[in-house]
């Protein structure tokens, strides 16, 4: 006699289906949240090193102007990117340079996720005890790759930087010439000289000692001559003839020993 084949009661079919539930609503989330954290882990990381890059190209070398170094920064966004809508707010008052202001929206290509970045930067002038210098404030930098303002990748604080602008540049717009640029910057050098120096002997430790306290300066002094004359006000008057060497296209990627980069003054 065959006996009939047993196979699931409905109890037991709607146990395993209950069970499967069960497990699904504590799985599911975790692992969700999971991939949803690695995506973050990999943005982040992708966002230090852009970053980094950013950081690197404002601290690396000295711009032309800041015109110049803006350009940089939005060339390293190109560069990284596929596609990039970028806008640009420069800020003058009295002639003078205040600040400018990039905006770099719909950013795609850097985020692993397929996110869009938006950049935001401000540069200022260094002020007065700078001249030579810009600040360049990463206001913001936000991806959007988690669909979500609340959990989206951005930078936890802003993100300051000094760049080192060449002084011929004269980046706050006072209109002078390249000629009138250089000899007010010798004349720095010879009235430091003239102020300081109080017997010819000193002359090349004095040099030192100003190359020393200005040490982004594109003039380096190859030589001078110096006696001391009395001035119309009373005031010493000691150099004669000086010869400075002018690093015009300072980059600290190149050879500081490259000729074509400098031009020799006699002033």
């Amino acid at each position: 006699m065959k006996r009939a084949k047993k196979g699931f009661t409905l109890i037991e079919v709607i146990c395993v289906l209950v069970i499967i539930a069960i497990v699904a609503v504590i799985a599911v989330p975790s692992i969700t949240k999971y991939i949803d954290n690695s995506k973050i882990n990999n943005c982040k990381s992708t966002m230090n090193s852009f970053i980094n890059d950013l950081e690197y190209k404002i601290v690396s070398r000295r711009y032309y102007d800041v015109d110049e170094l803006n350009r940089e920064l939005v060339g390293v966004v190109d560069e990284a990117s596929v596609e990039m809508n970028s806008s640009m707010v420069p800020v003058n008052e009295d002639g003078k340079f205040k600040s400018l202001t990039e905006n770099i929206t719909e950013t795609t290509g850097i985020c692993p996720n397929g996110g869009h970045y938006t950049i935001n930067w401000v540069i200022t002038p260094g002020g007065d005890e700078n001249p030579n210098t810009a600040k360049v404030k990463l206001a913001s930098c936000v991806c959007d790759c988690m669909n979500d303002d609340e959990r989206n990748v951005q930078l936890s604080s802003e993100h300051e930087f000094t760049a080192s602008l060449i002084s011929r540049a004269d980046y706050l717009k006072s209109m002078l010439s390249e000629e009138d640029t250089y000899k007010k910057e010798i004349q720095k050098i010879i009235d430091y000289i003239n102020e300081n120096l109080k017997n010819p002997s000193q002359i090349y430790e004095l040099i030192q000692q100003y190359e020393s306290e200005n040490p982004n300066s594109q003039y380096k002094v190859m030589g001078v001559t110096v006696k001391e004359n009395q001035g119309g006000n009373g005031e010493s008057k000691w150099v004669e003839w000086i010869c400075v060497d002018q690093n015009k296209n300072y980059d600290a990627s190149l050879d500081p020993n490259d000729k074509s980069a400098h031009d020799v003054i006699v002033y």
